[in-house]
């Protein structure tokens, strides 16, 4: 199985660094642009199935593609969302960080709303799905960060917690995979931007 693994475009979310979890935000203009340079980049892949989250920041990149190959359905669904921040959710890094000083609390922003172990152990539910119906073909999958990260812990074999030493990923960034019969994994690509040149 080959997995193309990419995150949304930019969103003025993004930009703001305002936390946006299960919030529907849009693309701004440059993350319009983003998908398209990234459809454009994946147009020559020979992709046989597309999932992307049913979020539109995450819908409308995965379209951006589909454009480039449409024989092809987007089965959108909510099992590839990012993690839910309950609460937090539009408020901004920094707010988290001044309220975590005055709650005297060491990180606010992973104990509010999912569980990370809850989002990690929906992205490896997602991802061993893959295995039984895809292991020929080449599958592309457009999420978010942290759930991107979350697959990305599965396929390096890492705990939820050990989330945060894999690397922040840029928007519309794809982490490329090719895993063999027995499911050795051969990392292509990770995080990259190449497309946005």
């Amino acid at each position: 199985m080959r997995l193309i693994l990419a995150r949304h475009g930019e969103t003025d979310q993004n930009v703001k660094h305002i936390i946006q979890g299960q919030t529907n935000t849009s693309l701004n203009q440059r993350g319009l642009e983003q998908a398209r340079k990234l459809g454009h980049w994946l147009k020559d892949e020979d992709i046989h199935h597309i999932y992307a989250s049913d979020l539109k920041r995450a819908a409308d990149t995965a379209r951006a593609i589909q454009v480039h190959h449409p024989h092809l359905e987007i089965v959108f669904t909510p099992q590839l969302r990012e993690r839910h921040f309950g609460e937090l959710e539009g408020k901004s890094f920094e707010y988290v960080k001044q309220l975590q000083k005055k709650l005297h609390a060491t990180n606010l922003i992973t104990t509010v709303g999912e569980p990370l172990q809850d989002m990690c152990t929906r992205a490896e539910h997602f991802f061993q799905s893959l295995f039984p119906k895809h292991m020929d073909d080449t599958v592309l999958v457009i999420a978010h960060g942290l759930f991107n990260r979350g697959v990305i812990a599965a396929i390096e074999g890492k705990s939820f917690q050990e989330i945060e030493t894999i690397e922040r990923l840029h928007n519309t960034s794809v982490c490329i995979y090719q895993f063999d019969k027995r499911r050795k994994v051969n990392v292509v690509c990770f995080n990259s931007v190449e497309h946005l040149g």
